[in-house]
C-alpha cells in the first residue's frame, strides 16, 4: 500500500492524487521489471444452425 494524502483542494482542482500516484508506481515498475506480451488467443469457434433446424428437447 502506498500512502497518498488528498486534500479537498486537489480534488477541487479536479485532480486525484491516489490516481496519479498509482500511474506513477506502474510506470516506476514497468521501467525496472521485465514483462512479456501474451500472444493472443484463438479466436472461439462460432458456427450458424443450419437453415430448418428445430431443437429435438422441445
Amino acid at each position: 500500500d502506498i500512502e497518498v494524502i488528498q486534500t479537498p483542494k486537489h480534488v477541487l482542482e479536479g485532480r486525484d492524487p491516489q490516481l496519479e500516484k498509482s500511474v506513477e508506481e506502474a510506470l516506476r515498475l514497468l521501467k525496472i521489471e521485465e514483462f512479456q506480451i501474451k500472444p493472443e488467443p484463438a479466436a472461439p469457434v462460432r458456427w450458424k444452425r443450419p437453415e430448418g433446424y428445430q431443437n429435438s428437447n422441445n
